[in-house]
């Protein structure tokens, strides 16, 4: 069934290139196990702590929130200001323009509640 992802080499092939390994005495099929040492096993690892994987949720990755919705603007400015824009958008170390465009409207709601 499984060979653990060791490769077997065929009898009579010669040397395997690089270092082989010895897979002789590993079993090849399924393993049996005692019910009872099984349950003794995993009361030791809940007693230190561990759980059973099973028991978390499916799918293994936590998944991201969806970005909130988001539109593309098209804005036609004289050069200078447009310039402008950009640089202020580097000097205040945002990555993207619309975190100037928040500075922005920060500044214009905070006015107006003052």
């Amino acid at each position: 069934m499984s060979n653990f992802g060791f490769k077997k080499t065929a009898e009579g092939a010669g040397e395997v290139k690089g270092k082989a390994i010895d897979v002789t005495g590993l079993p090849s099929g399924p393993i049996a196990l005692d019910p009872a040492r099984e349950q003794e096993a995993v009361q030791r690892g809940e007693a230190l702590g561990f759980t059973d994987r099973g028991q978390q949720r499916r799918g293994g990755r936590r998944k991201r929130p969806a970005p909130p919705p988001s539109q593309t603007i098209y804005i036609r400015a004289p050069q200078e200001l447009a310039e402008w824009f950009e640089s202020y958008t580097e000097q205040q170390g945002h990555r993207a323009l619309w975190q100037s465009i928040q500075d922005f409207r920060d500044m214009v709601e905070n006015s107006r509640s003052s």
